[in-house]
């Protein structure tokens, strides 16, 4: 496997456990001295409590928007760079969010820095950037 197959497998795999709402599996995949930058208030979080500050954030704006199913599906990488124990990814990515009756569609980028520890790579820098969800 590659390097980059590897940049790949953690940025699936966190997806995956944000997706399956397992917190401990989510936070796996990042340092400890993460910076995560959402379009959710409060827009950033960093450290070592930043991966449950923004799934609670997100979990919280669902709450009020009603929001009952939400799941992100990443597209293949654009851009994987890869320079001795750092990368850049660049991902395409679609989120779905559905309602009692309504559903939506968030189309954007996910950036993210990562770094290796040990024999894995870890989420240093993650950033989800794009239009407004729209009514599909």
């Amino acid at each position: 496997m590659s390097a980059k197959d590897d940049v790949t497998t953690a940025v699936t795999g966190m997806v995956a456990a944000v997706n399956r709402i397992d917190m401990p599996a989510a936070r796996a995949w990042f340092t400890d001295n993460a910076v995560i930058v959402e379009d959710i208030a409060p827009y950033r979080w960093e450290g070592p409590n930043a991966v449950e500050g923004w799934l609670a954030a997100m979990a919280g704006s669902a709450q009020r928007l009603g929001v009952d199913a939400i799941s992100m599906t990443l597209g293949d990488p654009v851009r994987i760079d890869v320079d001795g124990d750092s990368a850049y990814a660049l991902f395409s990515g679609s989120l779905t969010m559905r309602t009692a009756v309504d559903h939506y569609l968030a189309e954007g980028l996910l950036t993210l820095t990562l770094s290796t520890c040990g024999d894995r790579w870890l989420i240093d820098t993650l950033a989800w950037s794009g239009p407004n969800p729209r009514h599909v």
